[in-house]
């Protein structure tokens, strides 16, 4: 998981767009148009690592950084949703060398899911929500300064994620 840098300043966007991803399955609202990016990443599969596509949408705005990332995965087993999703928050605990705040089971669509809250070693505090609908994992996430935890655009950018098919789609 690579957390951006955040732009020092807060505020509360105010103009928010919805952001498709076609390709992704996903809409979600945001103050702006996120930079797109794809990395080759390692994942354990069994005893061997295999290369994968991750793909990340990140918009940054001051005092905020909103991200969105998913991942096709080769193969896994329904029976190891919890394994996966703990692997996920494990993982984010780890790379900000953060204490886990809270945690709770979410559902999309019938999808599981998992939203958690870490405190980063550096004060920055990190939102994400991890959901796994077929093959594909998802992780919609929002980064931000300790005074601005409660702030509206957390809820606002997290609520409003939203899987799609190809027929919503608008053109």
């Amino acid at each position: 998981m690579t957390l951006p840098v955040l732009l020092i300043g807060s505020s509360v966007d105010t103009t928010w767009e919805k952001y498709t991803s076609q390709e992704g399955g996903f809409s979600i609202l945001m103050p702006g148009t996120p930079g797109e990016k794809i990395q080759k990443v390692d994942m354990k599969i069994g005893e061997k690592y295999v290369k994968i596509n991750m793909y990340m949408f990140l918009l940054q705005r001051p005092g905020f950084s909103y991200m969105v990332v998913y991942n096709d995965m080769p193969q896994w087993n329904p029976e190891d949703v919890d394994f996966i999703l703990d692997s996920g928050r494990d993982r984010g605990i780890v790379s900000l060398k953060g204490k886990l705040l809270k945690e709770k089971d979410i559902w999309i669509d019938g999808h599981p899911g998992r939203e958690i809250k870490i405190v980063g070693a550096d004060g920055f505090i990190y939102f994400s929500r991890m959901y796994l609908v077929k093959y594909r994992f998802y992780q919609v996430s929002v980064t931000t300064l300790g005074e601005d935890a409660s702030s509206p655009n957390v809820a606002r950018f997290l609520n409003s994620f939203k899987l799609i098919t190809p027929e919503e789609v608008e053109e």
